[in-house]
């Protein structure tokens, strides 16, 4: 039986086995009233149609269309039921009732989340269905298809009551879908799609206009929730992926949202036509917006004119591709705004010249951050001074951030060996992950980072060290802090190691052969001393305000071009030499002058070093050097023992000190107190002019040999004056005191006036001599006459003796060259005669009257010398008989008389009492000292020296040979103290025996000083230096206050060390006295600096005036070397005619061509073939003219190599 029609039943329908009862595709089998309605029996039950709900099936074959149905209520039993038709609706059955609130409603769906609506009507799947019901708030809708999704946006905002929220309750993979998102007709609230847990991809989204709010209401702090996936596909309409048209907003609360941006397209913005981009907030979950090729944008707008708004005021956004110039950018403080890694076509991170506004953190590819930022944007350095980052640390790394910790970075501890790292440090302050860094700053729109250096701050590791083994185990520990608690001294050099360490010497005084640094060294707390080189490399030395590095005369300190030596203390080593310096280190140069001594300590005395003399003005009195041009009234003088400043505080080079010389005008009397200021008055110096007045203020002692003396008269004042070698150059005038003679005073064609009261008097070798001058003597002369010209005018007597009648003979004639015998430094004789008495000299046999060495011989005579001859005086001896003695008993008749008893020797008596030795000098090597002795007014007294030399140990050692009043000190007693034995004689005297030592530890020999003039360059062409031409260096005088000569055998052991420079640059081997310019100097002013050093001097240096620029010499120009295979660098010099050239090694043309300007310089670079042989090679140039002719030919030699 078959049913193609509705047909009502009631009862049992029974279906006998063998039959077939069939509902056709039209049939429709409803129960009829309210009685019961079944089909049963064993038959076939066919069904195409519909049969009832409520008509009881129980049939045992069953075929055609049938559904089962699950009902899974929340909480309740299952409920399944077998159907006859598509639906629900089909059959009549409804969905169990699920009591809810009245602002709730249900929505079933084939998952528990929601999945697939399912309706009444919905037409069902073969097989069976299983239904969930999901509670809904009234205004939220389900969608587990992109039907369904469409569906529900189609209704969006049409009237009251429609949905504002849509949630999914499936995962949607709909690569080619698009969904447009109204603004509805209400405008009241955005569109909120809830991802719901679950994934949706699409092509695009279009919000024209309206709003859209992304979240997913299932996330949490471990799982996002779902993801939006937004990428367009070749198929799909072009345009952006999000289109936000309009005052269009776009909105990530929650969930992830992952936006990809098509070629020449916005990933989220406006289309073209569209007159805005839109907004995009981001306040939670995350956002990715990548552009992928370059002319796409992540999000906004692509033409000009066309922006957008991108706040992210919480959650995360990772982009690329985004330009501020296509929408502004503005992070909250809760945001974190992730810059994704440059793909492979190089598209970055953020671009544009709008400023970023960044309150929160931008992390990820930094580098790609090319637009500005503020006001969170900093660099923070880590200064780990001699510590190392641990690797892969940057440096400076920039923190988009307030805080390093909210910038994804934490701080890093570095290391260094020998100390333990104590934290960073801002100042004092302590720096943490979480200290607030600085913010950017903008002045005239232009952004720069803030930036903070923190710096790490070291505890060393220390040790105490006794001894040298001790040392040496501390460097190699390593050990920061190395602390002597014994003495120490080496003739070892110590290597210091690569460890930053800190030298303490504890207050002793160490002795090294010098030191050698693979990192910077600080020396604290004593003395060094340094016998030998120190070897700086390329590190610093530092000595600590607390210490002094002294060096014997061999000792050094040099560097390399990475070197700085650091000076708060003093260095006194006689050659320092460091590419950079610090502190306390001075380069001291009279105004005028270049070159400048270098003085490594706050004085020229703390260092060593020799103070310049003050230049000579004539009628001018140098009263000192200032360091500014115009002192005022109240100058303050730099000294030999005054600070120089406080240095500098940066590395760099030595700071620059311009000594100003200041003046007075000098006095008709020029008063001299100390040596140098008579030196200078007698020579006419210092802008003394001749004739001079000179008067002695103070003792004083000359023993420096002086030539050139100008006309002066010298007024003693009642003081004694002591010279040594002196030769004058004008006529010389004393009075008032006594000059002693000591050396040698060659007066030539002048004269010599002594004064009155003026005496001249000598010790030792100490003579006069002339040629065709003299003496004219108003005073008195206690010099021997062998040691006198012979032409003395004046007081010049010369005494004969007349026995009178007396046995024997005559005493030698006497010379006196003084008013008497005793003023002239001699005595009388005393004559014998047997069986008298001498009773004194007289001027007659007898009578007359009586002279003793003390007359006054101008009361014998009127007479005095005029033409130099002696005045004679003629003395005679007169007598007393000796009486006869008889003896008791005696006849007193003619008796022999009994001789008068010889009484015994009279007793030596004490010398008479004279002034202590003293001597004139400073003892510095290569000077000369001189003693000065004041010999007894006795007949016959002289003087005996020694010279001694006080060893280390305290050991007094006579100085072989040094046995005359002077002493020329050698360098070997450089640092030793000297002094002098005095033994002064005379007959029937005790001998007297003095020492003399410098007062104040003055005694110990200072190192020398060089003195040099400006060494020149020779062999300039027309003062120009020429590439090739070979240059001289002409050192110039090398001289000290003992010696001159030219790089001379008068400083013993003398070192000579060149450095050629171009622009004052060294040039590398450049070290010879002999230099020829190449290509690498073209263009460039070459000077030399001259060094010198040697043994007991301090280190001299100099530099040459600075030559014209370089310019080329020959045509053509080959490095020494060239490689085969390589290009060689030649550099050319094109006659003004030539037209082309040819360039040839050996036979084989390497480069040909035409000459674009004449005249010119030029550099050509041709490849050097393979086959040519290594060795010195021939390179050949020949000038064109443009008819092809040879106008010129050059060449040069360069060895090949690399064959």
């Amino acid at each position: 039986m078959t049913i193609n029609a509705r047909l009502d039943i009631g009862g049992v329908q029974v279906l006998p086995t063998g039959t077939t009862f069939t509902v056709g595709a039209k049939g429709d089998l409803r129960k009829a009233g309210k009685a019961i309605a079944a089909i049963t029996g064993e038959g076939l039950l066919t069904n195409n149609g519909v049969i009832a709900t409520d008509i009881e099936v129980t049939a045992t074959n069953v075929a055609g269309t049938t559904r089962t149905v699950t009902f899974n209520p929340p909480g309740g039993t299952t409920v399944t039921k077998t159907i006859f038709g598509t639906s629900l609706d089909a059959v009549g059955l409804e969905f169990p009732e699920i009591v809810v609130a009245d602002d709730e409603y249900v929505r079933w769906g084939t998952t528990p989340s929601g999945g697939s609506r399912i309706g009444t009507a919905t037409v069902l799947a073969e097989g069976i269905t299983a239904l969930y019901p999901v509670v809904l708030k009234k205004g939220v809708a389900l969608a587990g298809s992109l039907a369904e999704l469409q569906a529900e946006l189609a209704t969006f905002g049409t009237g009251e009551g429609q949905s504002t929220t849509i949630r999914l309750s499936d995962d949607i993979a709909a690569p080619a879908g698009s969904l447009t998102v109204p603004a509805g007709s209400n405008g009241k609230e955005p569109l909120v799609l809830d991802l719901g847990g679950h994934d949706l991809s699409l092509d695009s989204i279009v919000v024209a206009p309206g709003a859209l709010t992304i979240k997913d209401t299932t996330s949490t702090t471990s799982d996002p929730g779902g993801t939006l996936t937004v990428a367009p596909s070749e198929e799909g309409p072009a345009g952006p992926g999000v289109r936000l048209a309009g005052a269009s907003t776009l909105k990530v609360a929650s969930g992830r949202l992952s936006v990809t941006a098509s070629p020449h397209q916005p990933g989220i913005g406006a289309a073209s036509g569209d007159t805005a981009a839109g907004s995009v907030v981001v306040t939670g979950g995350a956002l990715t917006a990548l552009a992928e090729e370059p002319g796409s944008t992540a999000i906004g707008g692509l033409e000009d004119g066309v922006l957008g708004t991108f706040e992210v005021r919480g959650g995360r956004a990772v982009v690329r591709g985004l330009s501020t110039d296509r929408t502004s950018v503005t992070i909250g403080a809760n945001g974190v705004l992730e810059v994704a890694v440059a793909n492979e076509i190089r598209v970055r991170g953020i671009d544009g010249s709008a400023t970023v506004t960044n309150d929160g953190v931008i992390l990820g590819d930094l580098a790609g951050v090319k637009a500005p930022v503020a006001p969170n944007n900093a660099i923070v350095t880590f200064d780990v001074g001699a510590g190392a980052l641990p690797d892969g640390v940057a440096g400076s790394p920039r923190i988009y951030a307030a805080t390093l910790t909210a910038g994804g970075r934490e701080l890093p501890t570095p290391t260094r060996p020998g100390y333990t790292f104590d934290g960073w440090y801002v100042g004092d302050e302590v720096f943490t992950a979480t200290t607030t860094l600085p913010s950017a700053t903008s002045i005239d729109g232009r952004v720069s980072p803030g930036a903070r250096t923190v710096t790490a701050r070291w505890t060393p590791i220390s040790a105490e060290v006794s001894d040298l083994t001790g040392l040496k185990e501390a460097i190699a520990a390593p050990t920061g802090l190395i602390k002597l608690i014994g003495p120490l001294v080496t003739d070892e050099v110590i290597d210091f190691g690569d460890t930053e360490s800190v030298l303490d010497l504890n207050g002793q005084e160490v002795t090294l052969a010098g030191v050698k640094l693979g990192a910077a060294l600080t020396v604290r707390g004593g003395t060094l001393g340094v016998t030998g080189a120190s070897k700086l490399g390329d590190y610093r030395l530092t000595v600590a305000s607390t210490a002094t590095i002294v060096g014997s005369r061999n000792a050094s300190i040099e560097g390399n071009l990475g070197s700085v030596l650091q000076v708060e203390g003093a260095v006194k080593v006689p050659f320092v030499e460091a590419t950079k310096y610090r502190g306390l280190v001075f380069s001291v140069a009279p105004a005028g002058t270049i070159d400048g001594t270098l003085v490594t300590a706050g004085s020229f005395d703390g260092a060593g070093a020799t103070f310049p003399a003050g230049p000579v003005v004539e009628g001018k009195k140098f009263l000192g050097w200032t360091t500014t041009e115009n002192p005022g009234t109240t100058p303050t003088y730099v000294t030999a023992t005054s600070g120089l400043g406080a240095g500098s505080t940066t590395d760099g080079q030595a700071t620059t000190v311009t000594l100003y010389p200041q003046y007075a005008d000098r006095p008709p009397i020029t008063e001299v107190s100390s040596a140098a200021e008579l030196a200078e008055a007698l020579t006419c110096g210092g802008g003394i002019t001749a004739p001079v007045s000179i008067k002695l203020a103070g003792p004083a002692t000359l023993t420096d040999a002086v030539s050139g003396t100008c006309a002066a008269s010298i007024d003693l004042n009642g003081r004694a004056l002591t010279l040594g070698d002196l030769t004058a150059a004008g006529d010389l005038t004393i009075a008032g005191g006594t000059l002693t003679v000591t050396g040698t005073l060659g007066l030539g064609t002048h004269t010599l006036t002594v004064g009155e009261g003026g005496t001249l008097a000598s010790t030792g070798k100490g003579s006069v001599t002339a040629d065709t001058g003299g003496i004219v003597n108003n005073g008195a002369i206690t010099i021997p006459t062998a040691a006198l010209p012979t032409s003395i005018k004046g007081r010049n007597y010369a005494l004969t003796f007349d026995l009178a009648g007396a046995t024997g003979e005559a005493p030698a004639d006497v010379r006196a060259l003084a008013d008497s015998v005793a003023a002239g430094g001699s005595v009388l004789p005393i004559p014998t005669w047997a069986g008298f008495t001498f009773a004194g000299w007289f001027t007659a046999a007898t009578g007359g009257t009586q002279v003793t060495a003390a007359t006054g011989l101008s009361s014998l005579t009127t007479k005095t010398s005029v033409d130099g001859t002696p005045v004679p005086v003629s003395l005679f001896a007169q007598w007393t008989a000796v009486p006869v003695v008889v003896p008791p008993g005696g006849d007193g008749g003619g008796g022999a008389p009994t001789p008068t008893p010889t009484p015994d020797p009279e007793p030596e008596l004490p010398l008479p009492p004279t002034a202590p030795p003293s001597v004139v000098g400073r003892p510095v090597v290569g000077g000369t000292l001189a003693a000065v002795v004041e010999l007894p007014a006795v007949a016959g007294a002289s003087a005996a020296y020694q010279w001694q030399v006080v060893l280390a140990d305290g050991t007094l050692l006579d100085i072989a040979g040094a046995d005359s009043a002077e002493y020329l000190v050698p360098a070997e007693y450089a640092g030793l103290e000297l002094q002098l034995v005095v033994t002064i004689t005379a007959p029937g005297y005790e001998t007297r025996v003095a020492t003399y030592r410098f007062p104040g530890g003055a005694g110990e020999v200072q190192l020398g000083s060089l003195l040099r003039e400006r060494p020149m360059i020779v062999g300039l062409r027309g003062g120009i230096p020429v590439t090739g031409r070979k240059l001289r260096l002409d050192v110039g005088v090398v001289a000290t206050a003992a010696t001159s000569a030219r790089v001379a055998p008068g400083v013993p052991g003398l070192k000579v060390r060149v450095r050629w420079l171009a622009d004052g640059v060294p040039i590398r081997g450049a070290s010879r006295r002999v230099f020829r310019p190449g290509a690498g100097q073209l263009g460039k002013a070459l000077s030399v600096r001259v060094t010198l050093r040697a043994p007991g001097y301090v280190m001299s240096r100099s530099t040459s005036k600075a030559t014209k620029p370089v310019v080329l010499g020959k045509s053509l120009l080959a490095p020494a070397k060239v490689m085969v295979g390589k290009r060689a660098p030649l550099v050319v010099k094109s006659p003004p005619a030539a037209a082309s050239y040819r360039l040839m090694v050996g036979s084989v043309e390497i480069a040909a061509g035409r000459v674009g300007h004449p005249g010119a310089v030029w550099t050509r670079s041709p490849l050097i073939p393979t086959f040519l042989s290594c060795g010195i090679a021939r390179f050949r140039l020949a000038w064109l003219d443009r008819r092809g002719r040879v106008i010129a030919r050059d060449g040069t030699r360069a060895r090949l190599t690399g064959c």
